[in-house]
């Protein structure tokens, strides 16, 4: 079993970082406090392709 981490999967682990940072951290309290849900956020993970993302597309 090879446990290596390939090159697609670290650039996936910084996009999914930096989004975390720069769109889910601002916000992450207030809406945790309000128990709010952000369809904004989803979309945007979506948008950057970090979804459904375990699943190769060829």
């Amino acid at each position: 079993m090879n446990l290596t981490i390939s090159q697609f999967q670290e650039q996936l682990k910084e996009s999914a970082r930096l989004f975390a940072e720069k769109q889910v951290a601002p916000t992450v309290i207030k809406r945790d406090e309000e128990r709010l849900w952000s369809a904004n956020i989803f979309e945007k993970m979506g948008e950057e392709g970090l979804l459904g993302s375990i699943f190769p597309t060829d």
